[in-house]
């Protein structure tokens, strides 16, 4: 029999995937963020999309992250872990959100380029206006 996490916000039902075997959501936050499991991994629900919880860790660890059991408003997950196989599991972990840093917009980089470039124009002419003047003086 096949599970599947739903979200229900008084008027709409929104499947938390749909193309998942069976999906169990254990713990929401104010942000409306679910955390649980899908297919025997911990999960987080957020932005429209479900993201497997084991892609934020080092790939070479003998870690999984079987389920996501509990969340908070600060964006800390605490997650079952067990070894790679599944099979010894041994406690939980805390993971924390790493704030986003924006990057500058490709446009302000251009911008950015241009003005650059223009004040090395204006510096060369002004350097040739110098040496012509300096010229005609000697």
């Amino acid at each position: 029999m096949l599970k599947n996490a739903f979200l229900y916000d008084g008027t709409t039902v929104t499947d938390l995937d749909p193309d998942a075997g069976n999906t169990l959501g254990y713990d929401i936050n104010n942000a409306g963020e679910v955390v649980g499991v899908a297919d025997d991994r911990a999960v987080l629900y957020a932005d429209g999309g479900l993201f497997d919880l084991n892609t934020l860790i080092d790939p070479e660890a003998d870690l999984l992250l079987k389920s996501a059991d509990d969340s908070n408003n600060q964006g800390q997950i605490l997650a079952h872990r067990c070894d790679r196989s599944g099979v010894f599991c041994y406690g939980s972990v805390l993971l924390n959100r790493v704030p986003v840093v924006a990057e500058p917009s490709a446009a302000m980089l251009l911008l950015a380029g241009l003005a650059l470039m223009a004040g090395r124009r204006c510096r060369i002419a002004r350097q040739a206006i110098y040496d012509i003047a300096a010229r005609r003086a000697a």
